[in-house]
């Protein structure tokens, strides 16, 4: 990417049951990251146990990381009605 150098900004974990789960809204971690200029995040994560989709696991859309930045959190952002719906707004 460029970049000089690399820092962990934030590390956390997320825990979720193996059944019965519900999934989190699509976003943007930029959103969560208005302190560091310029905006230039890279999201890393590591399964420490297997995962299935239908616990809600964690989903990336190819090529979102050149969508417009929206910095707006979804509403219902925990176990929402439909988890695209932000996905399927910001790729408008």
């Amino acid at each position: 990417m460029g970049w000089e150098g690399t820092r962990i900004s934030q590390d956390d974990v997320w825990w979720k049951p193996p059944n019965g789960a519900r999934h989190v809204s699509f976003h943007q971690d930029s959103t969560y990251f208005t302190s560091i200029s310029p905006n230039d995040i890279a999201t890393l994560w590591i399964a420490l146990d297997d995962t299935k989709s239908e616990s809600g696991t964690l989903e990336y859309v190819p090529y979102s990381h050149k969508w417009k930045l929206t910095h707006v959190i979804p509403k219902d952002f925990f176990s929402p009605e439909d988890y695209k719906e932000a996905m399927i707004n910001a790729s408008k």
